[in-house]
């Protein structure tokens, strides 16, 4: 998953599970093993004026998140995106 997402160009609008979109406009890096997947992604949302950076996490599954424990893990409190295979 993370090599498909390094590779969506700037610009890009991906669908939320809201419905909305949102606009990727910087990747970020990859993380680490220990902690989310990409760091330092810039994406803008529809409900924030200014764009907002942090981490993204991949999944297969929504519920991977719990399962992981990531909800309890402060190495994820930086999540902005959770990405998910659908």
């Amino acid at each position: 998953m993370a090599r498909r997402w390094f590779a969506l160009p700037p610009g890009m609008r991906l669908p939320l599970s809201n419905g909305d979109t949102c606009q990727l406009l910087f990747p970020g890096h990859p993380g680490s093993a220990a902690g989310p997947d990409v760091l330092d992604a810039v994406l803008h949302f529809p409900w924030n004026d200014a764009p907002c950076s942090g981490a993204i996490e991949f999944h297969v599954r929504a519920s991977d998140w719990y399962t992981h424990q990531h909800h309890s893990d402060a190495r994820y409190t930086s999540v902005i995106l959770h990405v998910v295979l659908v």
